[in-house]
């Protein structure tokens, strides 16, 4: 019986350390926005483990979808679920796209840095990061 115990604590130990551990509470939520140059809006709506990003520029723009989780070092680590292409945006992700950022925010603010992506280029990351406010 001892050594029946032994061997249940032992795998229980073992599937507790084998579970990844993230802290959902760090993971931002709510939705934010930021109007860039050009004329250009983006938003970023926080869910649960998602995140929806809006561009829009005129009748340009796009809806990209995807899954969130916190990598090392609070690095939001996004996988693509779902991209939407609107006119004649110039650009297009696959699902599977992989992209991460850090972001702080106060409650009132948010900042989004250190963005990368597989061919983002530095315009492109310039729009991105940058300083965003709450949607109420």
């Amino acid at each position: 019986m001892r050594t029946l115990l032994i061997f249940i604590l032992l795998v229980l130990a073992g599937v507790a350390l084998a579970e990844p551990k993230t802290d959902k509470a760090a993971l931002p939520s709510g939705k934010w926005e930021k109007k860039a140059d050009n004329n250009i809006e983006i938003q970023l709506q926080f869910k649960k483990d998602a995140l929806t990003f809006k561009l829009s520029t005129g009748s340009a723009g796009c809806e990209l979808e995807a899954h969130t989780a916190l990598g090392k070092d609070s690095l939001i680590e996004c996988e693509t679920t779902k991209f939407t292409k609107i006119g004649d945006f110039p650009a297009e992700k696959e699902k599977g796209y992989k992209f991460s950022f850090r972001i702080k925010s106060d409650g009132k603010t948010a900042t989004l840095s250190d963005f990368d992506g597989k061919d983002v280029d530095e315009a492109a990351r310039k729009l991105i990061e940058g300083e965003y406010t709450a949607v109420k």
